[in-house]
């Protein structure tokens, strides 16, 4: 299973009362050669209309990648982001660097 690291606001899962005071949640994900998901939570309570429109905003990068060329697919939710990895293969594993961030108009 991949290991997430929450970096802001919060070195944990943020609560929807820390989420509130945010626009930004950032964590480092290390995925090993045989994980194929990680879930971040953001608690961003995004609505249906936010997420058809396109957020939250979901940007990554390699802090560390690996020796294969593997897709990233990425899942934003209500409450969380899914990134799936396509790969198994040996030298699939990376580290990415992931933001989220809330649209405008759902800041409380």
């Amino acid at each position: 299973m991949s290991t997430v690291t929450y970096q802001n606001p919060v070195g944990a899962a943020p609560t929807v009362a820390q989420a509130l005071l945010t626009n930004l949640i950032t964590a480092s994900v290390v995925f090993a050669d045989g994980d194929t998901t990680a879930t971040i939570v953001h608690n961003f309570n995004t609505t249906t209309g936010q997420l058809a429109d396109g957020f939250p905003l979901v940007t990554f990068n390699f802090s560390t990648a690996g020796t294969l060329a593997v897709n990233y697919s990425v899942t934003p939710g209500t409450t969380n982001v899914v990134i799936a990895k396509a790969s198994t293969s040996a030298g699939s594993g990376s580290t990415l660097q992931v933001s989220i961030m809330r649209p405008w108009s759902g800041m409380a």
